[in-house]
């Protein structure tokens, strides 16, 4: 059975951080390689460690919810509830196979689709918004166009039109026409 950090240093999970550093103090005096005389210094490691992270308040709160959801029971659809014992709390595809005739995500007729599938329906999407602007584009050009050229030739035509008359008509009598206006 795997040891926790609370086991190592022979404590209980609600212990003060006092009891923490004495028994660091006590264990590791026991088992340090210099006194005990044992080459193995496999166990002081794991007191050192145990102690480094039991010692830190914010270390130890994350350590506390590690170990909670490491034992906290799992409910899978189609197995039911299951407690892991390794790190891996969540492993996709664990205890459920998402059968094709299953819905996916929960909802009720929706099956779940290839993700080749989904990316070719993103480029058709795509290539039919492009197109769809190209198209709007050109026709807003092509229309502005038509209308700035017929525009242009209305105005032409009224240039030629106040053009003609300026012309048929002499200086003198032009000059008449503005004093009659005035």
């Amino acid at each position: 059975m795997a040891q926790n950090h609370y086991d190592i240093l022979e404590l209980k999970k609600d212990c003060s951080t006092q009891d923490i550093r004495c028994a660091f103090i006590k264990l590791s005096k026991q088992h340090h390689p210099d006194t005990s005389g044992s080459p193995k210094t496999n166990h002081f490691v794991k007191i050192n460690e145990a102690y480094s992270i039991l010692s830190k308040p914010d270390l130890r709160r994350e350590y506390d919810v590690h170990l909670r959801m490491k034992a906290a029971p799992v409910y899978t659809p189609g197995v039911g509830y299951q407690v892991f014992k390794d790190d891996n709390i969540f492993r996709p595809g664990h205890g459920f196979d998402r059968a094709a005739d299953r819905p996916y995500y929960g909802i009720k007729g929706l099956k779940k689709i290839s993700n080749k599938w989904i990316v070719l329906a993103c480029f058709v999407f795509t290539g039919l918004g492009v197109g769809l602007q190209v198209f709007a584009i050109r026709k807003s050009f092509a229309f502005s166009r038509e209308t700035l050229d017929r525009k242009s030739l209305e105005s032409y035509k009224a240039y030629q039109q106040v053009r003609e008359r300026a012309t048929s008509v002499s200086k003198d009598e032009q000059l008449d026409r503005i004093k009659q206006v005035n």
